[in-house]
């Protein structure tokens, strides 16, 4: 199935790789969500496209970062303070701040509905994927 998907200011890049480690005695999580490495080849090919300037596909991380658990969902809201204490990021050939939400569903289904900050813009990004059981 292809509804799952890497969305950069409409610009889907597809999925590639997604890695999810849940600590639950912790409440901590660990998640990286990188694109597709043939979506992104075929993106900077295509001179036409908004990013063909990549070399490689985009990702977000979030490392050993605490969540609410939210009627069995496990939540994180993204803010200054969750970026200034923790490892959570947007990387696109340089670290970029996020904002936003990341849900975590029991299924393994996984939400991203925020911005990704590139070169001083706040870009739309919307992820949804399942983490591999």
């Amino acid at each position: 199935m292809d509804s799952y998907y890497f969305r950069l200011n409409k610009t889907d890049f597809g999925i590639g790789k997604v890695q999810l480690l849940v600590k639950e005695t912790e409440q901590v999580l660990t998640l990286e969500i990188t694109g597709s490495e043939e979506v992104a080849n075929t993106i900077a090919a295509d001179e036409t496209q908004a990013f063909s300037w990549i070399l490689y596909p985009p990702k977000i991380y979030f490392r050993s970062v605490p969540y609410a658990l939210i009627n069995g969902v496990k939540m994180l809201t993204i803010s200054e303070e969750l970026l200034d204490n923790y490892d959570v990021a947007f990387y696109l050939l340089a670290h970029s701040d996020l904002a936003g939400i990341l849900s975590v569903a029991t299924s393994g289904i996984i939400t991203f509905i925020g911005t990704a900050q590139i070169d001083g813009k706040d870009l739309p990004l919307e992820v949804f994927c399942v983490a591999a059981s």
